[in-house]
């Protein structure tokens, strides 16, 4: 089971949503913790949210729970039953109601001192801490200090490379002049596919939009839009799916991948579509390594056609590679008739 903690601020992302759907068409082992205090960092949940919420989650096709923090036991029964089943491959959702006591940031708190102070209050840990309890407090608090200093001692970061792809350029330099045009009849899709192939053997995945050749819903051969995919589905059934139209969800998807270790390679139909992947890779793709210590290399691979002269005007015809080249961790490779793309995902496989 993985677990998603989001708060209440995130019910109006979209990306949630086709997060929530795409969990529910592949019966994905996820279960989503809703931590709900009723305010984002100073927006009352009652201005941002309308609608009701089990009625959304449901309509997901998702198992729909609600619980609260003042009722712990409730709240533990609840949560059993929710990862009972997620794990059964019937994802859910729990809301938890609960307070909020401090600021979201520093002194950002815009809430009456009147309803802090009852927040106060009525926190649970609160009313545990009385004069019986200060000095079982004070060991517990000892304790946690031990293990905290315990473990800073025991860390040892291992450096690792943190490039989301690799690639050994000096093993091209005596191909770019002589392959040009030596790959007689083949198309270089044709090429780039025999690439992917590579990552596929290795028990990668390849995911995007219409990729998915003649499947149990249609029966004529269709492999992606430019035919870059081809057959792949048939050979790697497993691996190479079609997805929603969300290239946000795409990436997203390769970055939970790329997080075990495994390869991934993400195709964005067209490359005036990349804008919409720009927070997950910013955001995400090329922070993993520093959040965790450099204690992991994210083995993710984009892939999209970019550039004119196809013939599909200026909403598919854009050169956008150089908005790509100043995120920190990412490598750009702008594929051209000198190089063989084949030796391109061969490197990107063995590394």
């Amino acid at each position: 089971v993985s677990v998603i903690f989001i708060g209440d601020g995130t019910l109006g992302e979209g990306l949630l949503y086709e997060t929530l759907n795409l969990t529910s068409l592949k019966n994905l082992p996820l279960l989503f913790v809703l931590e709900n205090n009723g305010i984002a960092q100073s927006t009352s949940m009652k201005q941002s949210f309308s609608g009701s919420l089990e009625d959304r989650i449901k309509g997901f096709g998702l198992n729909f729970f609600k619980s609260n923090t003042d009722s712990l036991d409730h709240l533990f029964e609840t949560l059993k039953e929710a990862v009972d089943k997620t794990r059964k491959n019937s994802p859910s959702f729990i809301e938890v109601k609960t307070k909020r006591l401090m600021s979201h940031s520093k002194g950002d708190d815009n809430r009456s001192d009147e309803f802090i102070e009852n927040q106060w209050q009525n926190d649970l840990i609160n009313k545990y801490i009385s004069d019986d309890y200060k000095d079982q407090i004070k060991f517990i608090e000892k304790e946690i200090q031990n293990l905290a200093s315990d473990a800073l001692k025991e860390e040892k970061l291992k450096s690792v490379s943190s490039k989301v792809s690799i690639i050994n350029n000096s093993s091209y330099e005596q191909e770019i002049m002589s392959f040009k045009h030596s790959y007689g009849n083949k198309r270089y899709n044709e090429l780039i596919r025999k690439g992917i192939s590579l990552i596929l053997d290795k028990k990668g995945y390849f995911i995007g939009e219409d990729i998915e050749n003649n499947n149990n819903y249609h029966p004529k051969s269709y492999g992606g839009a430019f035919k870059v995919s081809g057959d792949l589905s048939n050979k790697y059934p497993n691996q190479v799916m079609n997805f929603p139209i969300s290239e946000a969800l795409i990436a997203g998807f390769c970055n939970g991948v790329s997080l075990s270790n495994v390869k991934c390679v993400a195709e964005i139909m067209f490359g005036d579509f990349s804008t919409l992947i720009i927070d997950q890779l910013i955001q995400h793709t090329s922070k993993f390594t520093q959040m965790y210590g450099h204690k992991m290399s994210i083995p993710f691979i984009l892939r999209t056609p970019m550039g004119g002269g196809r013939g599909y005007g200026p909403t598919h015809s854009q050169s956008l590679e150089s908005i790509f080249l100043g995120i920190t961790n990412v490598q750009v490779v702008y594929l051209n008739n000198y190089i063989d793309p084949v030796n391109i995902y061969k490197d990107l496989s063995d590394n």
